[in-house]
C-alpha cells in the first residue's frame, strides 16, 4: 500500500475515535476564528467609512423626530388645559347665572375679570401640566349672533359669501341690563342672543434645537 494512503486512512481511522473528533472540532473552531479575524480586521476600515456616511442621517432623523413628537406633546397638553377650562364655565353657566363671566372694577377703578375667568385661568394652567404664564391665557366673553342663519345657510346664492367668514359669529360687547339680565338682545334668526367664551392661549415651550416653539391654541365655545 501506498504511504501516503496508509497515513491518510490512520488520521481517518484516529478521528473517528472520541479524542480524535473532540481534537478535530477544537481545530475546526480555531480555524473558523481566525477566518473570521482575518474578514473582519479587512473589513473595519469600509465599516468606519459607512458608520461615517450613515451616522449624520440617522442623527438627523432621531432630532427631527424626538422634535416633532414634543411638539405635538406641548399642542396636546395646551389643548388640554383649553378644553378643561371652557369645561368649567359650561358648568357654571349651566345654573343660569352669567354674572362671574362679567368683568368687575377694582378699588382703584381698573377692570378686573370676572371671577369664573379667574378661576379658569387657573384650572387651565393647572389641567396642561405646563408652567403656562397666567398673563398669557385670555379668556373673554361675548354676546353673539350667527353671522347667516341656519336657513339662510341653505341658500346657494351665499356659499361664496360664507365660505369668505372669518368667524361663525359676530361678537358684541358682554353686557348686563339694569334687571341683571345678560345679552338681552335678539338675534337676526329670532332667537336669544348667544353668549360665547374666546380662550386663546399662547405658550413658549422649549425645543430640541435649542429654540423656541410658540404655541397658540383658540378656542370658542358656545355658553348660552
Amino acid at each position: 500500500m501506498d504511504i501516503s494512503v496508509g497515513l491518510i486512512l490512520k488520521s481517518n481511522d484516529a478521528i473517528s475515535t472520541a479524542p480524535g473528533l473532540r481534537l478535530w472540532a477544537r481545530s475546526l473552531a480555531r480555524k473558523t476564528m481566525d477566518l473570521k479575524r482575518v474578514f473582519f480586521k479587512n473589513r473595519s476600515g469600509a465599516i468606519a467609512v459607512e458608520t461615517a456616511l450613515v451616522a449624520p442621517f440617522i442623527l438627523f432623523g432621531m432630532l427631527v423626530g424626538g422634535s416633532l413628537g414634543l411638539s405635538v406633546y406641548n399642542h396636546q397638553k395646551v389643548y388640554t388645559g383649553a378644553y378643561s377650562g371652557a369645561s368649567y364655565l359650561h358648568d357654571k353657566v349651566a345654573t343660569g347665572d352669567l354674572s362671574g363671566l362679567a368683568k368687575k372694577q377694582d378699588e382703584n377703578g381698573e377692570e378686573q375679570p370676572g371671577d369664573w375667568i379667574t378661576t379658569a385661568k387657573l384650572i387651565i394652567k393647572d389641567a396642561s401640566g405646563l408652567p403656562l404664564d397666567l398673563d398669557e391665557i385670555n379668556i373673554d366673553a361675548y354676546c353673539a349672533c350667527p353671522v347667516v342663519s341656519p336657513s339662510e345657510s341653505e341658500d346657494a346664492g351665499v356659499t361664496d359669501e360664507l365660505a369668505d367668514r372669518l368667524t361663525f359669529y359676530s361678537r358684541a360687547q358682554f353686557v348686563e341690563t339694569g334687571t341683571g339680565e345678560f345679552c338681552p338682545m335678539n338675534c337676526s334668526d329670532g332667537a336669544r342672543s348667544r353668549v360665547i367664551a374666546e380662550i386663546i392661549i399662547d405658550y413658549q415651550a422649549a425645543s430640541l434645537k435649542g429654540g423656541v416653539d410658540p404655541i397658540r391654541e383658540k378656542l370658542v365655545t358656545r355658553l348660552r
